[in-house]
């Protein structure tokens, strides 16, 4: 066996060979607009990670959460009622009320709603992950982390340029993006972009004897930029995308029967067994379910006008207008095939979920010309936004867990007992904030932000428990009539919020918050390759509703309160070797009080339910790193690492295991997690990126040859996905490697390339839980691609 040691002597003596006879080359100065100005990387003092449009292009990137596989610190992942975006483990937890604690901004259009984190990256220049609190420097402030995507521009005057590039892999995938623009004159710009995908899916259904978690998506941008003279560029932007995933909800059951501390199979377990349903008990890309799906609608303008009046000032003003549609089907007993005793056409459990949210926006913003002892930027931003909310779900279990042959014959054929929940959130926030930088010196600067936020909110919710008529497109729950009846139909003490809370429930609420958010930082040029910062700032998430309560009263009138951050951090930003090395490190500790997440609440009633609601305090702390090495000119390696140490400070009443539960029994059960860590927090998460670029001695089409190799590898420890912090199902440790080889014109007008996701097929999944309804001791797994081979041609002028 070859020893560590001699393994590593093995890969230097392999890098001074390839290195021999070759010229060496400088790191790439990276350009970003982080705080508002043109600025290289290593002048920033902020936790940066970036992912290069041509790259997206090349690997066949189209969204976030293909890109945060492969960048650590991040993770995104996806469940039946929203999505997950995480940076540093902090993020926003599972209800669609929530705005997201990592915002994306859409060339500097804030997305803080989860729905809208699908929306395609497709014509990118890049995107600019910044980690921690961002509260200075864009509209509206975010309280752990941003993502900022700024597309390819239309630009007044430009030569015409574009590309195509079409990818056709495994399990039916075909990708085609393309996009063109340039300058219809010298001072009218337009370009268009697109792309399609589609594929047939990963995971195999026995039960519907087809491939599900398929994917049918398409996105258009048209831009248009108008320079009239040299102080005035105005460019509007228009987007439509339509996303459509077939089994979205198509996870895989383990565990069942389950083992002995549960006391045997229960509900739809125990029923599956008796009827022969398999259940192979296996995380291998194989489900056995009835029909799921999601599809969502997005659309959006903006207007981002730029004038420069004065000596260099800029007036900047950006207006937007974004919306989108959600609806989402899905047989949440998670096991295909089961119908109810009582009618033979309707399953155990189905729900359906849908969303409709509109967003204006405002932000003015002034910037000073830069360079001077004191440099400047002002604004205000304006939001109104509203959410309409529909969650529908039919309870057709039979007995014991709820209906005994007696009561099941009560119900109307057709139909099953049901519940609605039916809510509305509208919101309105302004927000002043600055920022000043004191150049003190040439290598020394002081700055200083101040930003101060209020937020209204307008809540109205109704809950109806009643009869689900399956026949009307599962669009309608009627309340029960007869209180003896719903009684009888819900009296069962394991679900007690439902028991309580039958016929109709409206609330109206509202509430208001505001912050003040300071935040300072100092930078010191060391040498003029080396920039040490430190850091101080505050962050704010406003507090809101539960839109998913099955229950009314108190609780969920009052709603829950604002979150809030102190974040510190220590960085360093260093080139070595006349630019062949580069080394960035920042420290962070990041204390977070009234966390925003699910929890358990005791009602008016006296009976306990799942809600959202604020935990005590949770304290982050780790270590961002990013070393490059250009080893000789057209190999490059890339190393990203991140350490998290995130700990629970208070967390007295959160949901109980699966295990706990078997002993104490439900809607009677919490345990302290304090001390604990909290989710999608990985201590250690990595990623190694070795890229080699060399010409070859041949031609094609009369144009001189080059080939060029990618190797990504990315390595996670283990986390957890819920707050019950069960490790029957958390995410244990992986590892997994991609490659490219492309084969090309030296001057990158074509190219011809294969892709490898996955080599190693290692299994993972984006969301896991143990509430399979009535199934105690089972658990469920929605899974991650496995193995994804696929062949790509591109094309650009």
């Amino acid at each position: 066996m070859i020893s560590g040691r001699m393994r590593w002597r093995g890969i230097v003596a392999v890098v001074c060979l390839l290195g021999q006879s070759q010229t060496f080359a400088q790191i790439e100065e990276v350009v970003v607009t982080a705080q508002k100005r043109e600025q290289n990387m290593q002048d920033v003092p902020i936790s940066i990670a970036l992912k290069k449009g041509d790259d997206m292009r090349s690997e066949n990137i189209g969204n976030l959460s293909e890109m945060a596989a492969q960048m650590p610190a991040l993770n995104m992942a996806e469940s039946g009622s929203s999505n997950l975006i995480f940076i540093r483990g902090v993020g926003s937890g599972f209800n669609p009320a929530f705005e997201q604690a990592v915002g994306i901004f859409m060339d500097g259009v804030y997305h803080g709603r989860s729905r809208l984190s699908r929306s395609a990256f497709v014509d990118v220049n890049r995107a600019e992950v910044l980690k921690g609190p961002q509260t200075s420097f864009f509209g509206n402030n975010t309280i752990a982390g941003a993502i900022s995507v700024i597309p390819q521009k239309a630009v007044a005057g430009e030569d015409f340029n574009g590309y195509v590039t079409a990818t056709v892999g495994e399990y039916g995938e075909v990708d085609v993006e393309a996009a063109a623009g340039g300058g219809l004159s010298d001072t009218l710009g337009a370009r268009i972009a697109f792309r399609k995908d589609y594929d047939d899916g990963y995971v195999k259904n026995t039960f519907l004897e087809k491939r599900v978690r398929s994917e049918d998506n398409e996105f258009v941008r048209a831009t248009l930029n108008w320079q009239p003279n040299a102080a005035l560029d105005i460019t509007f932007r228009g987007e439509y995308g339509d996303y459509f995933n077939d089994g979205l909800f198509a996870v895989e059951i383990t565990d069942c029967p389950p083992g002995p501390a549960f006391a045997g199979p229960r509900a739809s377990c125990a029923a599956a067994i008796a009827q022969g349903i398999p259940i192979d008990n296996e995380k291998n890309w194989i489900t056995h379910q009835d029909e799921s799906f999601g599809e969502s609608e997005y659309q959006e303008y903006a207007l981002n006008i730029d004038w420069e009046f004065g000596k260099g000032y800029v007036l900047t003003s950006i207006t937007a207008f974004s919306t989108f549609d959600w609806n989402m089907i899905f047989d949440i007993d998670e096991i295909g095939g089961l119908v109810s005793p009582f009618d033979p056409t309707i399953n155990f459990a189905n729900v359906r979920q849908t969303e409709e949210y509109d967003q204006w926006s405002q932000e003015f913003r002034i910037t000073s010309p830069g360079g001077e002892t004191i440099d400047w930027l002002a604004g205000v931003y304006y939001q109104t936004d509203a959410i309409v909310y529909s969650n529908r779900q039919g309870l057709g279990f039979p007995a014991p867990f709820y209906l005994t042959p007696a009561t099941a014959a009560e119900i109307p054929a057709g139909s099953m007992p049901g519940v609605g929940l039916f809510g509305d959130i509208d919101s309105e926030s302004i927000s002043a904030f600055g920022s000043a930088t004191w150049n003190i010196t040439e290598r020394l600067r002081l700055a200083f932000s101040l930003r101060y936020t209020v937020v209204d909110k307008d809540f109205a919710h109704t809950n109806v428990t009643g009869v689900w008529n399956s026949q009307t497109g599962m669009n309608t729950v009627t309340p029960f009539s007869d209180a003896a009846l719903a009684s009888r139909l819900f009296g069962n003490p394991a679900l007690p919020s439902i028991a309580t809370a039958f016929g109709v429930h409206n609330e109206l609420s509202d509430r208001s918050d505001d912050d003040l958010l300071p935040a300072v930082n100092a930078q010191w040029d060391v040498t003029d390759f080396a920039m040490l910062y430190v850091s101080y700032g505050e962050g704010f998430k406003a507090g809101g509703f539960d839109l998913n309560s099955t229950t009314g009263g108190r609780v969920l009138r009052d709603g829950y309160a604002p979150e809030t951050v102190d974040a510190y951090e220590i960085g360093v930003k260093a080139d070595f070797l006349d630019g062949r090395v580069r080394t960035n490190l920042a420290f962070y500790r990041s204390e977070y009080a009234d966390l925003q997440t699910t929890t358990l609440q005791t009602l008016e009633t006296g009976a306990l339910d799942f809600a959202v609601g604020n935990i005590g305090e949770l304290v982050n702390q780790g270590i961002d790193a990013e070393i490059i090495i250009a080893v000789f000119d057209g190999l490059d390696v890339r190393f990203d690492l991140s350490y998290i140490d995130s700990e629970l400070k208070q967390f007295d009443a959160a949901p109980c295991t699966a295990a706990q539960l078997a002993v104490f029994g439900p809607g009677t059960c919490t345990q302290d997690i304090t001390g604990g860590p909290s989710i999608f927090a990985p201590e250690i998460s990595g990623n190694l990126r070795i890229t080699y670029q060399r010409p070859l001695p041949v031609s094609a089409f009369g144009q001189p040859l080059q080939v060029i190799a990618m190797t990504n590898v990315f390595y996670s420890d283990e986390f957890h996905t819920q707050q019950d912090l069960d490790d029957a199902y958390k995410q244990e440790s992986y590892w997994k490697v991609d490659a490219r080889v492309a084969v090309g014109s030296q001057d990158g007008a074509w190219e011809l390339a294969f892709l490898a996701k996955n080599i190693t097929d290692e299994y993972t999944s984006s969301f896991s839980n143990d509430m399979i309804p009535g199934a105690l001791g089972s658990y469920f797994f929605l899974p991650e691609p496995p193995r994804w081979l696929s062949f790509q041609a591109s094309y650009k002028w």
